[in-house]
Protein backbone atom coordinates (compact mmCIF):
# COMPACT_ATOMS: atom_id res chain seq x y z
CA UNK A 1 0.00 0.00 0.00
CA UNK A 2 1.67 3.24 -0.99
CA UNK A 3 0.73 7.13 -0.44
CA UNK A 4 1.88 9.38 -2.60
CA UNK A 5 3.14 12.74 -0.78
CA UNK A 6 3.40 16.43 -2.91
CA UNK A 7 7.18 17.78 -2.22
CA UNK A 8 8.08 20.97 -3.39
CA UNK A 9 7.11 19.85 -7.60
CA UNK A 10 8.05 16.50 -7.07
CA UNK A 11 5.61 13.75 -6.53
CA UNK A 12 7.10 10.67 -4.98
CA UNK A 13 5.57 7.32 -4.36
CA UNK A 14 6.34 6.08 -0.92
CA UNK A 15 5.44 3.27 1.50
CA UNK A 16 3.19 4.66 4.47
CA UNK A 17 6.79 4.02 6.67
CA UNK A 18 8.30 6.05 4.38
CA UNK A 19 6.12 9.14 4.54
CA UNK A 20 5.66 8.98 8.24
CA UNK A 21 9.33 8.46 8.55
CA UNK A 22 10.71 10.91 5.94
CA UNK A 23 8.39 13.88 7.62
CA UNK A 24 10.21 13.35 10.92
CA UNK A 25 13.73 12.64 9.54
CA UNK A 26 14.14 15.08 7.04
CA UNK A 27 15.87 17.80 8.59
CA UNK A 28 17.62 16.02 11.75
CA UNK A 29 21.28 15.17 12.52
CA UNK A 30 22.32 11.83 12.36
CA UNK A 31 22.68 11.18 16.08
CA UNK A 32 19.13 12.95 16.73
CA UNK A 33 17.74 9.99 14.08
CA UNK A 34 19.38 7.74 15.36
CA UNK A 35 17.92 8.80 18.98
CA UNK A 36 14.48 9.24 17.09
CA UNK A 37 14.69 5.66 15.40
CA UNK A 38 15.10 4.03 18.73
CA UNK A 39 11.86 6.38 20.27
CA UNK A 40 10.07 5.09 17.27
CA UNK A 41 10.68 2.01 18.00
CA UNK A 42 9.94 1.39 21.38
CA UNK A 43 6.83 2.98 20.98
CA UNK A 44 5.93 0.99 18.39
CA UNK A 45 6.63 -1.88 20.44
CA UNK A 46 4.60 -0.25 23.25
CA UNK A 47 1.67 0.42 20.96
CA UNK A 48 1.51 -2.55 18.81
CA UNK A 49 -1.91 -1.73 17.52
CA UNK A 50 -0.59 1.74 15.92
CA UNK A 51 1.91 3.43 14.51
CA UNK A 52 2.18 6.67 16.11
CA UNK A 53 5.20 9.44 15.24
CA UNK A 54 5.43 12.99 16.23
CA UNK A 55 5.93 15.71 13.87
CA UNK A 56 6.29 19.06 13.92
CA UNK A 57 3.37 21.59 13.78
CA UNK A 58 4.05 23.16 10.70
CA UNK A 59 4.16 19.40 8.76
CA UNK A 60 1.01 18.71 10.30
CA UNK A 61 -0.50 21.65 8.92
CA UNK A 62 1.13 20.97 5.49
CA UNK A 63 -0.40 17.35 5.16
CA UNK A 64 -3.40 18.58 5.95
CA UNK A 65 -3.47 21.35 3.62
CA UNK A 66 -2.78 18.78 1.29
CA UNK A 67 -3.67 15.35 1.64
CA UNK A 68 -6.92 15.59 3.92
CA UNK A 69 -10.27 15.48 1.78
CA UNK A 70 -11.73 18.81 0.95
CA UNK A 71 -14.72 17.66 2.09
CA UNK A 72 -13.60 17.07 5.76
CA UNK A 73 -12.09 20.33 5.92
CA UNK A 74 -15.15 22.33 4.68
CA UNK A 75 -17.39 20.13 7.17
CA UNK A 76 -15.02 21.88 9.72
CA UNK A 77 -14.86 25.15 8.93
CA UNK A 78 -18.82 25.12 8.35
CA UNK A 79 -19.58 23.74 11.68
CA UNK A 80 -16.48 25.51 13.64
CA UNK A 81 -16.04 22.00 15.59
CA UNK A 82 -13.58 19.36 15.30
CA UNK A 83 -13.95 15.45 15.52
CA UNK A 84 -11.98 14.17 18.17
CA UNK A 85 -10.36 11.30 19.63
CA UNK A 86 -8.20 10.20 22.93
CA UNK A 87 -4.92 8.56 22.20
CA UNK A 88 -2.03 7.52 24.17
CA UNK A 89 0.59 8.83 22.81
CA UNK A 90 3.68 7.32 23.26
CA UNK A 91 6.59 10.13 23.60
CA UNK A 92 7.11 13.47 23.66
CA UNK A 93 9.86 15.82 22.66
CA UNK A 94 10.86 19.69 22.39
CA UNK A 95 10.69 19.41 17.85
CA UNK A 96 7.19 17.35 18.03
CA UNK A 97 4.14 19.04 19.03
CA UNK A 98 1.59 16.68 16.89
CA UNK A 99 1.47 13.03 15.36
CA UNK A 100 0.85 11.05 12.35
CA UNK A 101 -0.64 7.67 13.34
CA UNK A 102 -1.95 4.78 11.71
CA UNK A 103 -5.14 2.90 12.97
CA UNK A 104 -5.99 -0.60 12.42
CA UNK A 105 -9.71 -1.35 12.70
CA UNK A 106 -10.45 -2.52 16.71
CA UNK A 107 -14.43 -1.99 16.93
CA UNK A 108 -14.66 -5.88 16.39
CA UNK A 109 -12.11 -6.46 19.33
CA UNK A 110 -13.18 -7.47 23.07
CA UNK A 111 -10.36 -5.35 24.04
CA UNK A 112 -11.52 -2.34 22.43
CA UNK A 113 -15.14 -1.76 24.95
CA UNK A 114 -14.36 -4.64 27.58
CA UNK A 115 -18.17 -5.71 26.94
CA UNK A 116 -20.25 -8.01 25.40
CA UNK A 117 -22.48 -5.78 24.34
CA UNK A 118 -20.95 -3.53 22.26
CA UNK A 119 -19.10 -6.52 20.39
CA UNK A 120 -22.98 -7.84 19.45
CA UNK A 121 -23.77 -4.28 18.40
CA UNK A 122 -20.70 -4.13 16.07
CA UNK A 123 -21.29 -7.16 14.85
CA UNK A 124 -24.76 -6.53 14.14
CA UNK A 125 -23.86 -3.21 12.54
CA UNK A 126 -20.79 -4.48 10.27
CA UNK A 127 -23.45 -7.76 9.14
CA UNK A 128 -26.09 -5.05 8.35
CA UNK A 129 -24.15 -2.42 6.34
CA UNK A 130 -23.31 -2.24 2.45
CA UNK A 131 -20.99 0.51 3.19
CA UNK A 132 -16.84 0.60 2.70
CA UNK A 133 -17.81 2.12 6.32
CA UNK A 134 -18.42 -0.17 8.77
CA UNK A 135 -16.87 -1.48 11.95
CA UNK A 136 -14.38 -3.65 10.21
CA UNK A 137 -13.11 -1.03 8.53
CA UNK A 138 -13.43 1.96 10.90
CA UNK A 139 -12.55 3.84 13.38
CA UNK A 140 -14.36 6.01 16.25
CA UNK A 141 -14.24 9.65 16.86
CA UNK A 142 -15.96 12.16 18.37
CA UNK A 143 -17.09 16.19 17.77
CA UNK A 144 -17.41 16.08 21.77
CA UNK A 145 -13.81 16.99 23.00
CA UNK A 146 -15.11 15.38 26.55
CA UNK A 147 -16.06 12.24 24.93
CA UNK A 148 -12.98 11.51 23.30
CA UNK A 149 -10.81 12.42 26.59
CA UNK A 150 -12.81 9.98 28.57
CA UNK A 151 -10.43 7.67 25.95
CA UNK A 152 -7.02 9.12 26.62
CA UNK A 153 -5.30 12.24 25.36
CA UNK A 154 -7.50 14.29 23.04
CA UNK A 155 -6.51 15.50 20.19
CA UNK A 156 -8.05 17.11 16.99
CA UNK A 157 -8.13 14.04 13.45
CA UNK A 158 -7.40 14.94 10.31
CA UNK A 159 -7.66 11.79 8.20
CA UNK A 160 -4.96 11.53 5.07
CA UNK A 161 -6.50 10.03 1.85
CA UNK A 162 -8.76 10.80 -0.83
CA UNK A 163 -11.95 10.19 0.36
CA UNK A 164 -13.25 10.11 3.89
CA UNK A 165 -15.70 7.69 4.55
CA UNK A 166 -18.02 7.70 7.59
CA UNK A 167 -21.31 7.27 9.69
CA UNK A 168 -23.15 8.68 12.62
CA UNK A 169 -26.31 7.92 14.45
CA UNK A 170 -29.25 9.51 14.01
CA UNK A 171 -31.04 9.70 17.38
CA UNK A 172 -28.44 8.97 19.95
CA UNK A 173 -24.88 11.19 20.24
CA UNK A 174 -22.73 7.84 20.85
CA UNK A 175 -23.44 4.54 19.19
CA UNK A 176 -23.13 1.88 22.09
CA UNK A 177 -21.59 1.89 25.59
CA UNK A 178 -21.41 -1.01 27.87
CA UNK A 179 -24.11 0.37 30.01
CA UNK A 180 -26.32 0.86 27.03
CA UNK A 181 -30.03 -0.57 27.81
CA UNK A 182 -30.98 -3.26 25.22
CA UNK A 183 -34.38 -1.52 24.26
CA UNK A 184 -31.72 1.68 23.34
CA UNK A 185 -30.25 -1.19 20.56
CA UNK A 186 -33.05 -3.05 18.63
CA UNK A 187 -35.53 -4.94 17.83
CA UNK A 188 -34.45 -3.35 14.51
CA UNK A 189 -31.47 -3.69 12.15
CA UNK A 190 -28.80 -0.95 13.93
CA UNK A 191 -28.35 0.23 10.64
CA UNK A 192 -31.54 1.85 10.45
CA UNK A 193 -30.71 4.41 12.72
CA UNK A 194 -27.46 5.11 11.00
CA UNK A 195 -26.30 8.32 8.72
CA UNK A 196 -24.09 7.08 5.98
CA UNK A 197 -21.57 9.44 4.54
CA UNK A 198 -23.84 12.24 4.66
CA UNK A 199 -24.77 15.43 6.63
CA UNK A 200 -21.15 15.61 8.34
CA UNK A 201 -21.08 19.08 9.28
CA UNK A 202 -24.41 18.12 11.21
CA UNK A 203 -22.56 15.22 13.15
CA UNK A 204 -19.88 17.85 14.05
CA UNK A 205 -22.64 20.49 14.92
CA UNK A 206 -24.37 18.37 17.54
CA UNK A 207 -21.97 16.59 18.81
CA UNK A 208 -21.92 12.81 17.57
CA UNK A 209 -19.80 10.00 17.44
CA UNK A 210 -18.20 9.55 14.10
CA UNK A 211 -17.23 6.07 12.40
CA UNK A 212 -14.87 6.66 9.93
CA UNK A 213 -12.26 5.37 7.40
CA UNK A 214 -10.66 6.50 4.57
CA UNK A 215 -9.79 5.34 0.78
CA UNK A 216 -7.19 6.88 -1.92
CA UNK A 217 -7.90 6.89 -5.23
CA UNK A 218 -5.43 3.60 -5.83
CA UNK A 219 -7.12 1.70 -2.71
CA UNK A 220 -9.33 -1.03 -3.37
CA UNK A 221 -9.57 -1.75 0.46
CA UNK A 222 -9.16 0.28 3.28
CA UNK A 223 -7.08 -1.85 6.16
CA UNK A 224 -5.37 0.92 7.73
CA UNK A 225 -6.08 4.50 8.16
CA UNK A 226 -3.47 7.25 8.74
CA UNK A 227 -4.28 10.36 10.81
CA UNK A 228 -2.53 13.48 11.61
CA UNK A 229 -3.37 13.87 15.33
CA UNK A 230 -2.82 17.47 17.15
CA UNK A 231 -3.55 17.81 21.01
CA UNK A 232 -6.43 19.52 22.03
CA UNK A 233 -7.58 21.76 22.73
CA UNK A 234 -3.72 23.29 22.63
CA UNK A 235 -3.82 23.63 19.09
CA UNK A 236 -7.45 24.13 18.05
CA UNK A 237 -6.90 27.71 17.33
CA UNK A 238 -4.11 28.08 15.44
CA UNK A 239 -5.95 25.33 13.64
CA UNK A 240 -8.77 27.51 13.03
CA UNK A 241 -7.08 30.14 12.01
CA UNK A 242 -5.03 28.18 9.19
CA UNK A 243 -8.21 26.80 7.73
CA UNK A 244 -10.02 30.46 7.53
CA UNK A 245 -6.79 31.84 5.54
Amino acid sequence: MFLQLLTGTLLVALSRDQVIRSLTYATLSPFVKETRQKELELATLENSHENTVPITFQQALELINKRCPMEYINAVKRSGNFLYRGESLPFQTNRASCYMIELSPDLLSPKTYGCTRAIEYFQALEDCSTHLVRPSTSHIASSSLQDASLWGNPVSIWPIGTSFLYAFPKHTSNFIGCNTLPSSVGPSPPCDGIEWNEHLEKALSIQREVMFTTLDWFEATNEKTIIVACPAPLYNRQLSRALSS
